[in-house]
């Protein structure tokens, strides 16, 4: 992401599966449910996504770990690992604000509601591919901003 790089934040593709296999602050982790993470010291900071993951679970990735740094890392805070698991972190108010921060980077209101009054039939799988993001977070942008559109 452009913002990235003018942002001066180093983005880094990592295999997490070293870390997966072992507990992490007492954590039993299991493999293949951490996306990425963020770590921050004084004000460098680097994210990481996981290397074989598609160009949209990217993008996405990167946008929520970000909204990680943006809302909830201090001073104080050195490091920041996301366990991803959608059971786990479903009543999580960090991961809830860090998945809405994602959603208005990657698809903010005004652009979205032009591209729904310009297309013919505005359908779910459209819009997701304008914004290069997944249906899932394409439904849930437009679920949150109380939008309907075409299945």
């Amino acid at each position: 992401m452009k913002l990235l790089e003018k942002l001066d934040i180093k983005v880094i593709p990592y295999d997490f599966s070293n870390l997966e296999k072992n507990d992490y602050k007492n954590q039993v982790i299991e493999k293949g449910i951490i996306w990425g993470a963020a770590v921050h010291s004084g004000d460098r900071i680097g994210l990481f996504y996981r290397q074989d993951d598609s160009e949209k679970r990217k993008r996405f990735t990167l946008a929520h770990e970000l909204a990680h740094c943006c809302l909830h890392m201090d001073e104080n805070t050195s490091e920041h690992i996301e366990f991803i698991n959608d059971q786990a972190n479903s009543n999580d108010e960090k991961e809830y604000d860090a998945n809405v921060f994602a959603g208005e980077l990657l698809i903010p209101e005004e652009p979205l509601r032009y591209a729904l009054e310009n297309l013919i039939m505005p359908k779910v799988e459209i819009l997701a591919q304008i914004f290069g993001v997944s249906l899932n977070v394409m439904k849930a942008r437009l679920k949150y901003l109380k939008i309907s559109a075409y299945e």
